[in-house]
């Protein structure tokens, strides 16, 4: 059987030089790289592999004459598959959130860490051996959400004896709306580490704000939506001593003028899964999915990677 290689485009990281690897790459399996679905035959098998812009009805509308057999999204977001999509999928769909959760978990440390106080620079010994800081197991912090990302984060803060929590009802079912308040009044730092759904879109919003702490350490860098950004906006405006580490924005690319009349909000431009190297952890990733799928097409090993797995009920968690 022959198989076909299509992936629509390339994130904006990416250049030229990845794209031709990546062929390489799965050329060394035998799967024939296309540019375009006309260059498939009919009825022959096609493995896609998209970025969290693909339209994802429009590609399976441009191969209705040949046969999905697998579908690679190596990223760690997956909003533009719709309920729907997954659902009527008549193929294997892999997430690659392994590729980024390493990177991503060590985004937040490294910024709360940073958050508590820099390593003073001295030129000579310092008599007083001043160092101004926080120290993080006097904080109560909240992870919402944990999977892969909040999990490992939560593990790294837990061998720091910091005091750590964390919603997600979805694993424990116990955890409704009035257990998240609760917790979220009684946060000093709160980190969002969940995937977005009609669930957590805007999880923290107006109301929420009013809740907490007026010193609390707000940190994202999730997906930009989980944030109602007006409401977060008033809030920190409102309280000075508050502070927030924003990397994902509810709309992408933005401009931080919006922002610039708070000195009490870091940001940065969607970095936190972005390291070097990333372009070969997605190549290996994706040959390594596409020599399991073809060696074994039940993915036994991707159980927890398949995106029909994060199906709850009406929504995708």
């Amino acid at each position: 059987m022959n198989y076909y290689f299509y992936r629509p485009e390339i994130s904006s990281y990416q250049g030229e030089a990845f794209r031709v690897k990546e062929r390489q790459s799965l050329g060394q399996l035998g799967i024939k790289c296309v540019d375009t679905p006309i260059e498939i035959p009919d009825g022959e098998s096609v493995i896609v592999i998209s970025t969290s812009y693909t339209d994802n009805e429009s590609i399976v509308s441009s191969l209705k004459h040949a046969n999905i057999a697998l579908w690679i999204h190596p990223n760690s977001g997956y909003d533009n598959f719709s309920l729907e999509f997954v659902k009527n999928a008549k193929f294997p769909i892999v997430l690659g959130n392994e590729i980024r959760a390493n990177a991503v978990a060590q985004f937040y440390l490294q910024a709360l860490l940073n958050h508590q106080g820099n390593i003073p620079k001295r030129q000579q010994w310092d008599q007083a051996r001043s160092y101004n800081r926080k120290l993080l197991h006097t904080k109560k912090t909240l992870i919402i959400g944990r999977g892969p990302i909040g999990a490992r984060l939560g593990n790294a803060l837990e061998t720091l004896n910091v005091s750590v929590s964390y919603y997600d009802p979805y694993q424990n079912k116990q955890q409704n709306t009035k257990y998240l308040k609760e917790e979220l009044a009684n946060a000093d730092i709160i980190i969002m580490a969940c995937s977005l759904n009609k669930t957590s879109h805007h999880i923290l919003n107006e109301d929420i704000f009013t809740l907490l702490k007026d010193d609390v350490l707000i940190m994202n860098a999730a997906r930009g939506k989980l944030i109602d950004q007006q409401a977060l906006v008033n809030f920190l405006s409102k309280n000075k001593n508050a502070h927030a580490i924003i990397d994902v924005f509810e709309k992408e690319p933005i401009d931080f003028n919006e922002f610039k009349h708070l000195s009490n909000i870091t940001l940065s431009s969607h970095i936190a899964g972005v390291y070097k190297g990333i372009n070969d952890a997605i190549i290996k990733f994706e040959k390594r999915v596409v020599r399991d799928y073809l060696h074994d097409q039940e993915l036994d090993l991707y159980k927890t990677a398949l995106l029909s797995s994060r199906v709850k009920g009406d929504f995708l968690i």
